[in-house]
């Protein structure tokens, strides 16, 4: 009890900031409600299609995720879909958050299938929650549902929103509901848009929303916030605008203008075994180690199809990462490195590869091949492709805690020009953030302009001239 007299409620271990008890309960006043206020929108919605963006760590995941429980809980033999555009990222992010925060496991049916390849979890009361990746529409599109939630709906085209919207026709609950939440994207970007012109409900969160990194009662911030916030003021560019400001914007002086992931970005296709593959890599340990595998077309476009990007990881240790994904691919033509000469004997000698120093004094001839590349063409198509899966291996779950861009397409909007005293661009001087898998891009760029300019098809070669053939035919 309070000093007021109030009853305060306490939380279990496992859900602290969210409250057990009903929303008209805490209004009433009898309880001291912790809930946040826009948690408590989420929980209450009741619109068709909601919308939740905010920063990063602004636990909108969560909430939502508490929401979904409480309806399965509440609506006997409902059913909810959560979904990604890829089926492993649910298993590394969200399923995490779902059985360690959110659903208590007496409410399940046990079983003993492994989160990564786990499809669906039963109530007792046979509410059912499918867990699914958009890259596998049979699954998806072929059931009924009460409920779907799109997570990370930025990486989702407003053709597969409108689709999904379809499968909500179940009829258990007295409301069926879509519900997406993301981190703010460009302002252009199409959920933008449809929230805007009011053909969805918005709640937008900030970090304060969140109750472990915000103590709403005392009026500041726990340990654990101050320590994500100091995180987040490291950030620059795109990512700052967006993942700690929650802004729908693009960042000045970002040095890839003409770099756009609705464009860039394309969904995994078989690469023909006769296209010249290579791979970059860029060495670190405190910062991250990254291993690029390019393929070249016959047009001469370079599409990524597998990268590596993980800190704290010995040089040795990431070959057997390498040697595993690189398995599926043509052996490659070459190994542009960093000119680290330690990293590059590491790598050769638990390969079987030799390894060519990247050229590394023109930055800014460099970055203009990339820049060059990212433009369109006249067949309408860009000389650059990255696959939406291209990233591989082992998760840095730290990297991904604190919000850091891992791979290629998420440091595309991170990577900016460094900025003189008065806030000007240096456009000769790129920030040294966020850079590794740039650094890995561009040494490959200068590469396959200059070794494979006209198109990448290996071709088998011609047997040597024999210098006495024409002497043999004319005396034999």
């Amino acid at each position: 009890m309070t000093s007021d007299g109030q009853f305060q409620l306490m939380l279990p271990p496992h859900r602290p900031q969210l409250p057990l008890i009903g929303l008209a309960e805490a209004r009433s006043g009898r309880y001291f409600d912790p809930t946040p206020p826009k948690v408590r929108e989420i929980l209450s919605a009741r619109d068709l299609t909601v919308l939740v963006s905010g920063p990063s760590g602004t636990g909108k995941t969560t909430a939502i995720l508490e929401r979904i429980r409480a309806c399965c809980a509440k609506y006997e033999r409902s059913r909810w879909l959560v979904c990604r555009s890829f089926r492993k990222w649910l298993s590394q992010s969200v399923l995490v958050t779902w059985e360690n925060k959110v659903c208590p496991p007496h409410d399940l049916v046990p079983d003993r299938i492994r989160r990564d390849s786990r499809s669906e979890y039963r109530f007792r009361n046979g509410s059912v929650v499918v867990v699914a990746g958009l890259d596998d529409p049979q699954q998806v599109m072929s059931a009924e549902y009460d409920g779907i939630f799109v997570n990370e709906a930025t990486e989702v085209n407003q053709a597969t929103v409108e689709t999904l919207r379809n499968r909500l026709r179940n009829g258990v609950m007295p409301y069926q509901q879509l519900i997406l939440d993301c981190n703010p994207g460009p302002p252009t970007h199409w959920l933008k848009k449809e929230a805007d012109a009011g053909r969805m409900r918005h709640i937008t969160t900030v970090l304060k929303d969140n109750p472990a990194y915000y103590d709403a009662t005392r009026q500041r911030w726990t340990r654990a916030g101050e320590s994500y916030r100091r995180v987040l003021d490291t950030m620059t560019g795109n990512r700052r605008l967006r993942l700690r400001d929650g802004k729908w914007a693009q960042a000045e002086g970002v040095i890839y203008d003409g770099w756009s992931a609705p464009v860039h970005v394309v969904d995994r296709f078989a690469v023909p075994s006769d296209w010249v593959t290579y791979w970059t890599v860029d060495f670190g340990f405190n910062n991250p180690f990254v291993w690029q595998c390019w393929a070249i077309d016959p047009d001469g476009r370079v599409i990524l199809v597998a990268e590596f990007y993980h800190t704290r990881m010995l040089v040795e240790d990431a070959a057997q990462v390498i040697r595993r994904e690189a398995a599926r691919y043509s052996p490659p033509a070459a190994v542009i490195c960093d000119t680290d000469a330690e990293g590059r004997a590491t790598l050769e000698r638990h390969l079987e590869v030799s390894t060519t120093a990247a050229e590394k004094a023109d930055v800014r001839g460099g970055i203009d091949a990339v820049a060059a590349r990212l433009q369109l063409q006249p067949d309408g198509r860009p000389r650059l492709l990255v696959f939406r899966d291209a990233l591989c291996g082992p998760t840095d779950h730290l990297l991904a805690e604190t919000g850091h861009p891992i791979g290629l397409a998420q440091e595309m909007d991170a990577y900016v020009w460094h900025t003189d005293r008065q806030g000007s661009a240096a456009k000769d001087q790129p920030l040294k953030m966020y850079d590794h898998s740039q650094d890995a891009c561009r040494y490959g760029v200068v590469w396959a302009d200059q070794a494979y300019p006209a198109g990448g098809v290996a071709v088998e070669p011609e047997l040597p001239v024999d210098p006495f053939a024409h002497f043999i035919r004319g005396t034999i």
